[in-house]
């Protein structure tokens, strides 16, 4: 299952992007910038580990997933996107994979995915299937 990820996989890596959402982690996000200080003020939040995040972040990057790697993925998946996520579209991706499943929540950011319920719904009817 997979969760706020869209076509972007295939992209190369943007270092802008990933310094933006340090910039929110560190407290360093420009004071107009919303998207970098949101990831700020959920990537400090108690359940979450900031120092783990943004060594994630600075981790050496390798080549975009290919359509190819993907198909080789046997296994049911299931794709969940808002329609309000910053990460979509994920039609490349969910018809990269041999069996996939696509879940676009409507009304749904990429920050709110995990608590909403049509995610919890379409998960736990993916688990059930």
């Amino acid at each position: 299952m997979l969760a706020g990820i869209g076509d972007g996989v295939f992209l190369p890596h943007d270092p802008r992007r990933t310094e933006k959402i340090l910039a929110g982690l560190e407290g360093r996000a420009a004071p107009d910038d919303l998207t970098a200080r949101i990831f700020g003020k959920i990537g400090n939040e108690a359940h979450n580990d900031p120092l783990a995040l943004a060594a994630v972040l600075r981790r050496p990057r390798q080549e975009p997933f290919t359509k190819d790697q993907l198909a080789a993925v046997t296994c049911e998946m299931l794709i969940a996107i808002g329609d309000k996520d910053f990460s979509q579209p994920a039609t490349q991706l969910a018809a990269a994979f041999r069996r996939a499943r696509l879940k676009t929540l409507t009304g749904v950011d990429h920050f709110r995915t995990p608590e909403s319920f049509d995610f919890i719904d379409a998960v736990l009817d993916f688990l059930e299937s």
